[in-house]
C-alpha cells in the first residue's frame, strides 16, 4: 500500500505503509532528493510553506475527502500542529508548525497515520468511537479531540436521522393533504352535480355513483330511503347487487345501518357482519368483510351503504368522505322532492286530486300529438254535474266541494292509470282515454255515468244523488288541433244535456 505525503507546492513523497520513502516527486531541482529514498521522512515543512502546500492539494484535485482538520499532536514540552486530508488510501499533509522535535515526531505521526489510514476513515463513519490512535514513538492524538470529533459525528448522525424522520413525516402530511384535497374536490363536484339534479327518482343512482368514484375499495353500494311512518328503509338505488334489490326493505335495526342511524354519522365495520343487504348481493358479497354506512338527514331521510369483499377496506378518509357527501345528498334529494311536489301542485286540482286545466292541457296535447304522428286511436270525454248549482244553493258550498271531491275520486278509481282525468273548472271534468276508438270511448263514458248515478255521494248533509251529462269524441283525420277535439266533446256534452241530462252523447259531424 502506497501513500503520498505532500510537503510543499514543489515536493511530494510517495511512502509505503511503514512511512519509508519510495519515491520523491518535485516540480523543480531545488532539493537533492536521491538520498531520501529508503529512509524515513527527515525534513520539516515550515510555517511559510503551509499555504503553498494547500495550493498543491487544490492542484491535485483531491476528491472525496472524508476527513480534514487542524490537529495538534502533543509530545514532551512542545507540540506539533498539522493540517491533513484523506482521499481513499492517500493521506495528504499540508502543513506543520511549533514542533519541539519536528523530525522524530513528524516521522512517527506519518507512520501512525499511514498504518491507521482505514481507522481514520472508519472514525468519520461513526464505527470507531472512543479509540485513540498511537504512533510507535508514543505520540498520542489528544483524547479530547477524538471525543469531540466523535460527539460531533454522533450529533450529525442524529441530525440526519431526525431530518429523515421529519422529511418522511412531511411527505406523509403532503400525501394526506393531497388525498383530502382530492376528496374535498370530489365533494364539491358532487354537490354541484346533485344540486342541479331535480329528478328525485334519478338522484339516488347519481349519488352512489359519486360514492363509488371516490372510494374504489367499495365494490357495491345502495341508497336507502326511510318509509313514512315506519321503521323500515327502502332501497331506491343500487350498484353491484341483484336487479331485484330495488324496492327491498331493510329494518332500521339491521346491523349495516343501525349504528350510523343511532350515531348520526358514518359508521365503518372493518371486519364485516351479517346483514340482509349483503345477503341480496352477488355471491362475492354474501359475507361482506367491510361495510360503511352513513345517515341521510332531513325529509325523507335514509342511509348510504357501501360494501367490500376485503377486510379493512375503508380507511378514515372513506368515513370522512361519506359523511361529507351525505350532506349534499340529503339537501339535493330534499330539494328535488320539493321541486317535484311544486310541479305536481302546479298541475293538480287541490279539491279533487285530479289534474287541473293546466296539467291536463300539457299532458293531453302531448298524447294528442303522439297519437296523430303514429296513427294511434285517442278518445276524449267531457262531463259536468247536472244541476250542481242547486246542490250549492241547497246545502252550501262545503257540501258542494264534498260532491266534487267524491266525483274526482270515483273517476280515479274507475279509470285506467294510463287515462288522464282533470277538473277543468267548476263542475266540469275531462277524461283523455288513450289507445281507445269511438266505440271504446262510448263504453267508458256509459259505464262512468252509470257508476255515478248508482252511488249517492256521502256528505255532511247526508247522501246526495248525483247525475252527470257526458259527451265523447275521438281523434280522426279531420281533427288537426287539440282544441278541435275539445270543442267536439263539448258539443256532444251539451247535446246530452239538451236530451234530458244523465246520459251520454257521442259527437257526430254535421
Amino acid at each position: 500500500m502506497q501513500h503520498t505525503i505532500a510537503l510543499t507546492a514543489d515536493l511530494a513523497l510517495i511512502c509505503d505503509g511503514a512511512g519509508t520513502v519510495l519515491e520523491v516527486v518535485q516540480s523543480s531541482a531545488a532539493f537533492d532528493t536521491t538520498t531520501w529514498k529508503g529512509m524515513g521522512f527527515p525534513s520539516l515543512v515550515t510555517e511559510s510553506a503551509r499555504d503553498k502546500a494547500i495550493e498543491f492539494i487544490h492542484r491535485l484535485k483531491v476528491r472525496g475527502v472524508v476527513f480534514a482538520a487542524d490537529l495538534q499532536l502533543a509530545h514532551g514540552p512542545g507540540a506539533m500542529r498539522f493540517v491533513g486530508g484523506m482521499s481513499g488510501d492517500t493521506f495528504l499533509v499540508v502543513g506543520l508548525a511549533g514542533a519541539a522535535e519536528p523530525q522524530s515526531l513528524f516521522e512517527a505521526w506519518v507512520r501512525a497515520s499511514v498504518e491507521q489510514g482505514s481507522a481514520w476513515r472508519n472514525m468519520t463513519e461513526s464505527s470507531v468511537r472512543g479509540r485513540v490512535l498511537r504512533s510507535d514513538r508514543g505520540a498520542d492524538l489528544r483524547e479530547d479531540l477524538l471525543q469531540e470529533l466523535t460527539r460531533l459525528n454522533e450529533e450529525l448522525t442524529s441530525s440526519q436521522r431526525s431530518l429523515a424522520e421529519h422529511h418522511a413525516q412531511l411527505e406523509r402530511a403532503i400525501a394526506e393533504r393531497d388525498r383530502r384535497m382530492r376528496l374535498m374536490t370530489l365533494v364539491q363536484e358532487a354537490t354541484e352535480d346533485l344540486s342541479a339534479t331535480l329528478d328525485a327518482d334519478a338522484l339516488p343512482a347519481r349519488a352512489i355513483d359519486w360514492a363509488l368514484k371516490a372510494i374504489p375499495a367499495a365494490r357495491a353500494a345502495m341508497l336507502l330511503e326511510r318509509r313514512p311512518r315506519s321503521h323500515r328503509l327502502e332501497v331506491r338505488a343500487a350498484r353491484g347487487f341483484r336487479e331485484d334489490t330495488l324496492g327491498m326493505l331493510l329494518e332500521e335495526t339491521d346491523p349495516c345501518v343501525r349504528e350510523a342511524l343511532l350515531a348520526g354519522r358514518a359508521f365503518c365495520a372493518r371486519e364485516g357482519f351479517g346483514t340482509s343487504a349483503a345477503e341480496s348481493a352477488p355471491s362475492d358479497f354474501a359475507d361482506a368483510r367491510s361495510v360503511i354506512s352513513a345517515p341521510l338527514t332531513g325529509d325523507p331521510g335514509g342511509a348510504l351503504l357501501l360494501l367490500s369483499d376485503l377486510a379493512k377496506a375503508f380507511d378514515p378518509d372513506a368515513e370522512w368522505f361519506i359523511d361529507a357527501l351525505c350532506n349534499p345528498i340529503s339537501s339535493a334529494w330534499h330539494n328535488a322532492r320539493v321541486h317535484v311536489e311544486m310541479e305536481r301542485l302546479a298541475v293538480t286540482d287541490p279539491l279533487t286530486g285530479t289534474y287541473n286545466r293546466r296539467g291536463f292541457n300539457d299532458l293531453a296535447k302531448r298524447e294528442f300529438d303522439r297519437a296523430r304522428r303514429y296513427g294511434h286511436p285517442l278518445g276524449l270525454i267531457l262531463f259536468d254535474i247536472d244541476r250542481f248549482k242547486l246542490v250549492n244553493d241547497t246545502h252550501g258550498h262545503a257540501v258542494g266541494d264534498q260532491v266534487l271531491a267524491e266525483i274526482g275520486s270515483t273517476c280515479r278509481r274507475f279509470l285506467r292509470s294510463s287515462d288522464i282525468v282533470a277538473r277543468l273548472g267548476g263542475d266540469e271534468f275531462a277524461i283523455l282515454v288513450v289507445e281507445t276508438d269511438k266505440a271504446g270511448a262510448a263504453v267508458v263514458a256509459g259505464r262512468l255515468r252509470a257508476r255515478i248515478d248508482q252511488e249517492p255521494v256521502q256528505t255532511d248533509a247526508g247522501p246526495i244523488a248525483v247525475t252527470v251529462s257526458v259527451g265523447s269524441t275521438v281523434l280522426d283525420s279531420g281533427c288537426k288541433e287539440f282544441s278541435t277535439l275539445i270543442g267536439r266533446a263539448d258539443e256532444a256534452m251539451y247535446e246530452a244535456k239538451k236530451a234530458g241530462r244523465n246520459r251520454v252523447a257521442a259527437w257526430t259531424a254535421k
